[in-house]
């Protein structure tokens, strides 16, 4: 019986030892924009699909905006004839402010070509702005790559049309990664900003060096709620993230990173939760 005691004892004091190691999962995440255009057309042409790596300034489609180049038309009809009344009013002005100053005509006169002449000219400004407006519009219809950065998704097919605002592609950054963890606060001592940690990756069966730059509390919802080994007060959740200190070749969001609770020893790269 004593034996049994002893036995028991035993396993007990190192299954508590290994409950004391922690593994925490969390995954790789990346920095990515929609691009769509700001006006409404029809998809005439798409170059490039899902997977492609592209350019800043890269086309990427073109949309077929008839309406918006027949307003561009029209805007650049009135700028021409607001700018030729503008010329025509200028060398009113010059003539009779000629011969104003010779005493041969009122200042009334001289009033009213001046302020015709602005009157022009304002017209003139607010006609480049309008044309301005809708050339800017136009160039909407072509839509490159704001970003270098991969494909992700293509939202849109030729022929479809596509609305105002509407993302027609998914761009996902190039080398914008890092890995977001969810650590709840009690574990949150052994993790401090500028500190390394060894992660494993299982997709590509390798451990690299991450370096922590970010520590932010979550919102209420992603709270612990209190337990008989906690206390009556709720354990926040805090997001935590960390950078990899080298490029890693096939890193994908999304993929499994993992904290290892064991430590190698002589290394300097710590692990978390090493007890």
């Amino acid at each position: 019986m004593k034996k049994l005691f002893i036995l028991i004892f035993v396993l007990g004091f190192f299954g508590a030892c290994s409950d004391n190691k922690k593994t925490i999962v969390g995954q790789i995440d990346g920095d990515s924009i929609d691009i769509g255009s700001k006006v409404p057309g029809r998809v005439i042409s798409i170059f490039v699909k899902e997977g492609d790596m592209v350019k800043k300034g890269q086309v990427l489609a073109k949309l077929d905006g008839k309406e918006i180049r027949a307003k561009l038309r029209t805007a650049s009809a009135g700028l021409s004839a607001a700018r030729q009344q503008y010329a025509f009013a200028e060398k009113t002005f010059n003539r009779i402010a000629e011969i104003y100053e010779q005493g041969v005509i009122a200042r009334q006169n001289y009033d009213e070509a001046y302020h015709s002449r602005n009157a022009a000219g304002q017209r003139v400004a607010a006609l480049r702005g309008q044309y301005a407006e809708v050339a800017s519009y136009v160039r909407e219809l072509t839509i490159k790559a704001p970003i270098d950065g991969e494909i992700t998704q293509i939202a849109a097919k030729e022929g479809e049309l596509a609305s105002q605002g509407f993302p027609i592609f998914t761009i996902l950054k190039n080398n914008e990664f890092w890995v977001v963890f969810n650590i709840r606060e009690d574990d949150l001592k052994d993790i401090k900003l500028g500190n390394s940690y060894q992660l494993y990756l299982p997709s590509l069966d390798k451990t690299f060096e991450f370096e922590v730059y970010y520590i932010a509390p979550m919102g209420n919802f992603a709270s612990w709620k209190p337990t008989a080994d906690t206390g009556n007060y709720d354990l926040k959740t805090f997001e935590t993230r960390m950078r990899s200190k080298e490029k890693i070749e096939g890193l994908r969001p999304a993929m499994t990173v993992v904290l290892e609770s064991s430590n190698d020893g002589g290394s300097k790269k710590k692990n978390l939760f090493d007890l």
